[in-house]
């Protein structure tokens, strides 16, 4: 009896908490970029892992991908990005975690 008192009691914060928590999971955008739509902070995802260290990317080599701007450090690694991008960020994805 007493566990189903302690329940009620905190009940409606723990509502609220799971409403709140839902809402808040619904705006978070699945792509870090800055306050310039420029993706991870301009680094190549490509080349971070073909070279195994961050590469900056360059303006000239740019792709737009949901939402943001996608920075290469050359027109190879932009294309291969293009041709699926989801898949070439799970395949990097991948990568790091078996390392």
């Amino acid at each position: 009896m007493k566990i189903i008192h302690s329940f009620r009691k905190f009940a409606p914060a723990v509502a609220a908490l799971f409403c709140a928590t839902a809402a808040f999971a619904g705006k978070v955008d699945p792509i870090y970029k800055d306050g310039s739509g420029l993706a991870i902070r301009g680094y190549d995802p490509v080349a971070y892992f073909a070279e195994q260290k961050p590469v900056k990317g360059s303006a000239q080599f740019r792709y737009w991908w949901m939402g943001a701007a996608w920075l290469f450090a050359s027109a190879v690694n932009r294309d291969q990005f293009a041709s699926n991008p989801a898949s070439t960020l799970l395949s990097t994805a991948a990568i790091v975690r078996t390392r």
